[in-house]
């Protein structure tokens, strides 16, 4: 505990998500011997975006692992990431949504 670096969490840290995201998943294609990298939809990339990280990197690395493993194929979608993070996208979208559009 020599120097302490202080940084915001990652969900403070947008853009480091995507960086993260490409690195680890480059990292753990390569480490387990896959021939390409899959890529991400646009859908899963919105949940990562809106996720809040409470384990921040270690966290992210972690779910990058997991689906690199796990996803058979090219892309990983919104249906590849863990419940938790696809309710994200559906509850924030309810909030700007008026009362009629909802009920209906």
């Amino acid at each position: 505990n020599v120097v302490n670096i202080q940084l915001p969490p990652l969900r403070e840290r947008e853009n480091d998500v995507f960086l993260l995201i490409n690195y680890f998943a480059g990292k753990y294609a390569k480490e387990i011997g896959k021939k390409n990298i899959p890529s991400f939809s646009g859908k899963a990339l919105e949940a990562f975006r809106n996720y809040h990280w409470h384990g921040n990197v270690r966290e992210l690395q972690n779910l990058i692992y997991h689906l690199i493993i796990m996803t058979e194929g090219k892309t990983i979608d919104i249906t590849d990431i863990p419940p938790a993070m696809r309710f994200i996208l559906q509850s924030d979208s309810a909030f700007n949504k008026t009362l009629k559009e909802i009920e209906r």
